[in-house]
């Protein structure tokens, strides 16, 4: 079996972390900030730290040279789905590098699908997602009937099971 070979900056470094780590802290509090100025809502109000499960959710942030530059993560919507949080990136190709880590971390725990929710209107999030392989799906929990939000999914798949042979 041949192990696939990272495309990502090797500057990158990724730290599992709590939602109460101050870098995490840091790095949402310029999401919610850009968030407000691109839709008039920060997103805080679909997101509680203290709601953190260590059995079953996953955040991290991801760094280069020390300097925290993304993060991210997700917390258990069911037992088969998993749902991303707070998703940020400051730096070409972290937020990239950060969702493998998260797709990785969440295919390993044994979800079989990764859900999320954004605005419509946040164009460069839709679009990331889409490139990696994330499709429209069926509105979910709060955001059923929310016609400024799109929902998306994705299988989960471990490394092991895309490698090549």
């Amino acid at each position: 079996m041949v192990n696939r070979v990272s495309e990502f900056d090797s500057s990158f470094t990724y730290q599992l972390v709590t939602p109460e780590h101050h870098d995490f802290q840091a790095l949402v509090a310029e999401l919610n900030a850009s968030l407000t100025r691109l839709t008039q809502d920060s997103g805080e109000s679909s997101f509680v730290a203290e709601e953190y499960h260590a059995d079953s959710d996953r955040y991290g942030v991801v760094y280069v040279a020390n300097e925290p530059v993304a993060c991210g993560g997700f917390r258990a919507y069911d037992a088969q789905c998993a749902e991303l949080k707070r998703m940020y990136s400051k730096r070409q190709g972290a937020g990239s590098y950060l969702l493998e880590q998260l797709q990785q971390a969440a295919a390993e725990l044994g979800y079989q699908h990764l859900i999320l929710s954004t605005r419509r209107v946040n164009q460069a999030a839709v679009q990331f997602y889409r490139k990696h392989g994330y499709q429209e799906c069926t509105p979910y929990g709060k955001y059923v009937g929310r016609d400024v939000s799109i929902c998306m999914s994705k299988v989960c798949m471990s490394k092991d099971s895309t490698a090549n042979t």
